[in-house]
C-alpha cells in the first residue's frame, strides 16, 4: 500500500463521519425504518399501558405495514430510539410524535431479579429494570 493510501485509510479512522442513527425513513404505513440498523419500529404506539406479558403478547399478535412479524424489543433497540438532544420526550418527535413521555418494555431480562425486565423511559432517556407485573408501554419492532 502507498504512503497516501495509508495516510487516507489513517484519516478515515480518525475523522468524525456522520451517525444514520438519527436518520429515519417514515414508511407511510404506520412504521418507520431506522436506516442505522435496519429495524422497523411501529410509528404510532397503542396509548394502553400493559403488564409485560401483555406487552409481548401485543407485539406478538400485532398486524402493521402489511406485516404481523412484530415483536417487543431488546433493551439496546429501544434505547437506539433516544435522542438525547431531546427532554419530554427524548425522542426524535417528527418521526415519533405520539410518543408518551414514560417507560416502555423490551424484553430483555434482569439477570439479577428474574421477575424483571430492562424498561427504557422516554422522558429522559433513563434505562432501568422493572417488575413484569406492573404495567408500561409497549413499541413494536420488526
Amino acid at each position: 500500500m502507498s504512503m497516501a493510501g495509508i495516510l487516507l485509510l489513517m484519516l478515515s479512522l480518525v475523522i468524525p463521519r456522520p451517525s444514520l442513527a438519527s436518520e429515519y425513513v417514515d414508511n407511510g404505513d404506520g412504521t418507520v425504518t431506522d436506516q442505522a440498523s435496519g429495524l422497523i419500529w411501529q410509528q404510532p404506539h397503542e396509548h394502553e399501558q400493559r403488564t409485560w406479558k401483555q406487552a409481548v403478547n401485543y407485539c406478538n399478535n400485532l398486524t402493521l405495514g402489511d406485516s404481523n412479524n412484530w415483536r417487543l424489543p431488546a433493551v439496546d433497540e429501544l434505547e437506539s430510539l433516544i435522542n438525547k438532544d431531546r427532554f419530554a420526550p427524548s425522542i426524535d418527535t417528527h418521526y415519533f410524535n405520539d410518543t408518551i413521555s414514560a417507560y416502555f418494555w423490551s424484553t430483555s431480562s434482569d439477570e439479577a431479579e428474574s421477575d424483571h425486565v430492562w424498561i427504557v423511559g422516554f422522558n429522559s432517556g433513563h434505562v432501568s429494570t422493572e417488575h413484569k407485573e406492573l404495567r408500561n408501554y409497549a413499541r413494536c419492532v420488526r
